[in-house]
């Protein structure tokens, strides 16, 4: 199963503006999944991102545009938010990380 994936990377992910990207722990089981990478994706039409028990990282450090929005939510682990290049988002929701101690959008 999925038990053991502790980390996904999208290395090749550039441009995907009519994607949706969704970790959903609720539908796919991804208890020990702890971080997510986008290296260099610069442009998404959704990131969703939730109930993931042991996510402590997201990286997406190139992200400049989310057209539909991005949604993070009850990842109980996850320690901060950081989308230094984000400039453009229709949505930014975040909540119900009950770890979360810094959240970093400066170019929003």
């Amino acid at each position: 199963g999925n038990d053991d994936v502790s980390a996904v990377s999208f290395p090749c992910m550039t441009d995907s503006s009519s994607l949706s990207v969704s970790f959903d722990g609720q539908q796919t089981s991804l208890p020990s999944l702890e971080k997510i990478r986008f290296a260099n994706l610069v442009t998404v039409g959704n990131i969703q991102i939730q109930d993931l028990p042991a996510l402590i990282s997201i990286s997406a450090p190139l992200l400049q545009r989310a057209s539909f929005g991005i949604s993070i939510r009850q990842n109980d682990l996850l320690p901060k938010i950081d989308f230094p290049s984000l400039s453009e988002a229709s949505n930014v929701q975040i909540s119900f990380n009950d770890n979360l101690k810094k959240i970093s959008l400066p170019s929003l």
